[in-house]
Parts: structure tokens; C-alpha cells; sequence
């Protein structure tokens, strides 16, 4: 097929991949191009915390992230959550909430991760009963809205007390800090 050049300036008789290596760069695509992301932003809790909440509570509201508003109604949200969590003995689960324009905070999806000390996230065992588990883990999400959105986890047990940041036996041992990623993906 013949390559024609419309009066309109749209090109016509190119078939996939019948450019040559170098012609088309990330600059010469079109801005919010499907799979562009638009927009990041990251929050981070330092401090350790703890729960011996048996329903799923807020872990801290330093780690709410939100945008102030998305591109378009079609664009998705990778939420990745990096926990440093420590618990003795018993199991603990973890789910990201969203809100949308202050209508509340809901369960989003099927995000839940359930773990216990003993294998279900990656393990960091120091001397003695020192532990710390960190829990890498994230959700595609699509809000089907152009508000602002914001993502928090919430964390529940099934007994005594989880700790985030720090070893369940020493405060001071296995410190980390948690984090909250945002992406924005043009869809």
C-alpha cells in the first residue's frame, strides 16, 4: 500500500511497525499517551504504631496519599504499599480504602493481603525473637472520576498487637519507614 500524506496532515498506508528503529521517541508521542503516567506522589510514616483492633482501622493518617484531581475518568491508580510490620503468633490483614471527593473512605476492590510472622511476607529475623516483616503490595484501581481521590490502608488482627516500624520485642530494633505510592495511568 502507497504512504499518502492527506491534506488534512494525517498519513495514510503504514502498517504496524513500518517505521524505522529511532523515528518515534517518548517526546514525539502524544501527551497522556495510554500508559503515560500522569502524576505520582508518595507518602511516608516514620514513627512506629500499633493495633489490637480486631476490625480494620486506619493504620495512620500520615500515610493517606491523594491527587487533587485526575486527568480523565478512564485513568487508573496504582496504589503500591511498602509496610514494615511485626506481630507474634498470630495473623494480621491489611486493605487500602479510597475516598473520592470527601464522600468517605470504602474498601477498595479485593485489596486485602493476610499474613502472619511466619512466611506470608518477606521475613527479617535478628537475634533472638527480633523480627520485621515488609509487606510489599499493590492494586490497580480505577475511580471512574475526575475529584480528588485518596488512598489510606487499613490494617485489622486476629489477637494481640501488631506493631508497624519497629520489632515486636524491641522498639528499637528493625526500625523502617512505610510508604504509600500513588501512580496516575492514562487508560
Amino acid at each position: 500500500m502507497a504512504i499518502t500524506i492527506n491534506g488534512n496532515g494525517t498519513v495514510t498506508g503504514l502498517s504496524v511497525g513500518g517505521l524505522p528503529d529511532g523515528s518515534v521517541d517518548r517526546d514525539t508521542l502524544a501527551a497522556g499517551a495510554k500508559g503515560s503516567i500522569l502524576q505520582v506522589t508518595q507518602e511516608s510514616k516514620h514513627d512506629s504504631h500499633s493495633t489490637t483492633s480486631s476490625s480494620h482501622v486506619e493504620i495512620s493518617s500520615d500515610l493517606r496519599a491523594s491527587f487533587s484531581s485526575l486527568a480523565s475518568t478512564s485513568s487508573k491508580v496504582l496504589v503500591t504499599l511498602c509496610l514494615y510490620l511485626s506481630q507474634a503468633d498470630n495473623s494480621r490483614t491489611i486493605r487500602i480504602y479510597r475516598d473520592i471527593g470527601g464522600g468517605g473512605y470504602n474498601v477498595v476492590g479485593n485489596s486485602t493481603a493476610t499474613g502472619t510472622d511466619d512466611g506470608s511476607f518477606t521475613h527479617y529475623g535478628g537475634g533472638g525473637n527480633q523480627f520485621l516483616d515488609v509487606l510489599h503490595f499493590t492494586w490497580l484501581d480505577s475511580p471512574n472520576t475526575t475529584s480528588a481521590v485518596t488512598y489510606t490502608p487499613y490494617w485489622k488482627t486476629s489477637g494481640g498487637t501488631c506493631y508497624l516500624n519497629r520489632g515486636y520485642y524491641n522498639a528499637g530494633d528493625h526500625e523502617g519507614v512505610s510508604t504509600v505510592t500513588l501512580q496516575e495511568i492514562a487508560a
